[in-house]
């Protein structure tokens, strides 16, 4: 796939003012659509992935939407990493760990709601987004905070 940047530099630099799910979810409940960058931060900060400052890396994403590597360099380490990185906010397969979406629509004002699944008797949370993918991933990310 095509790549953005290179190791030697220019890849996406990424910095967030997103240090917690309940500001992800706000971000994700107004931004128009998905990038690979939100699910790194996704993945930065629900599923505990390296928290690392703007100073400290940069991350090239593949294009290719069949290729689901992420590298990324910490300079303090001085390592080069390959991960595996879903589409969380652009693909609806790529679930969260734990989502348990039971319902998924396009509202009257044409956006998407989802209802994400808290137990038996314990009822549901719903997620909004711009996409049915990040209508699901607020829905999962607001039952986690």
């Amino acid at each position: 796939g095509r790549r953005v940047g290179g190791e030697g530099g220019g890849g996406d630099k990424m910095t967030t003012e997103m240090n917690t799910p309940a500001d992800l979810v706000a971000h994700l409940e107004t931004v128009r659509g998905g990038s690979r960058s939100l699910d790194w931060i996704i993945h930065v900060i629900v599923l505990g992935q390296p928290q690392l400052t703007r100073a400290d890396w940069h991350v090239n994403f593949h294009q290719d939407k069949r290729d689901t590597m992420v590298r990324w360099y910490s300079e303090s380490d001085g390592k080069w990493l390959d991960q595996h990185l879903p589409f969380y906010t652009t693909s609806i397969d790529d679930a969260i760990p734990d989502e348990d979406i039971v319902l998924s629509q396009r509202t009257e004002n044409g956006r998407w709601a989802a209802l994400h699944s808290m137990g038996p008797d314990a009822g549901s949370i719903e997620g909004t987004g711009h996409t049915e993918a990040l209508a699901r991933r607020t829905a999962a990310l607001k039952a986690r905070t």
